[in-house]
C-alpha cells in the first residue's frame, strides 16, 4: 500500500485536508475541545517567504491525504545549527500499519538534512506504545537527559504579571 503514497510539502491546495488530519490528530490526543487552528492560520504562518512552520503531506494514488508531519524549525542553538522540531505526525487510521509514517518521516529527515540540521525532536505521549516503538523503529530514543517542562495558562498569566 505506501508504494501507493506520495509525500510532498504541502500547498495552498492542501490546507483543508492538512486541517481536517490536524483535527484528527486533536481527536486522537484528546484536546479536540481546544484545537483552535483555522484555514486562514495555516495559509498565513505556512506559506509564504518566511513561514513559522513547514508540512509534509502523505497522499494515496487517488489524491486522498492519508497523513501528515508538521515541523518548525529552530534556526541555531548551542552550535549556531538548526534544530528540526516534529510537531505532529498523524496517520489516518486505515493506513496505520502500512509505511506512511516511516515515508513522512524519511521525508521530514530529508529536509532535516538540507537545511542543515544535525538533530531532530519530538515529544511523544507516555501511552502511545505504538507510536513509541515506531520511532525506536527508525532509531529514535527517549532523551534521558531532558525532561519536558511547560507553564500552563494559570501559571504563564501569574508569572507575567509578577512585579520586578
Amino acid at each position: 500500500m505506501v508504494s501507493a503514497v506520495a509525500v510532498r510539502d504541502f500547498c495552498a491546495a492542501d490546507i483543508p485536508a492538512l486541517l481536517s488530519l490536524m483535527r484528527a490528530l486533536a481527536v486522537f490526543e484528546g484536546y479536540a475541545d481546544q484545537f483552535a487552528v483555522t484555514a486562514d492560520d495555516l495559509a498565513l504562518h505556512g506559506l509564504g517567504p518566511d513561514p513559522l512552520f513547514g508540512a509534509k503531506i502523505a497522499l494515496a494514488a487517488a489524491g486522498n491525504p492519508v497523513g501528515m508531519a508538521v515541523h518548525h524549525t529552530i534556526r541555531w542553538t548551542y552550535d549556531r545549527r538548526p534544530t528540526l522540531v516534529l510537531k505532529e505526525l498523524y496517520v489516518a487510521e486505515g493506513w496505520r500499519g502500512a509505511g506512511v509514517g516511516r515515508a513522512l518521516m524519511r521525508a521530514v529527515a530529508a529536509h532535516a538534512h538540507s537545511i542543515g540540521a544535525p538533530r531532530l525532536h519530538w515529544l511523544v505521549l507516555p501511552d502511545n506504545q505504538a507510536a513509541i516503538r515506531f520511532y525506536r523503529s527508525l532509531g529514535g530514543a527517549p532523551e534521558a537527559r531532558w525532561q519536558s517542562w511547560a507553564l500552563d495558562q494559570p501559571a504563564l498569566a501569574a508569572l507575567a504579571s509578577e512585579r520586578a
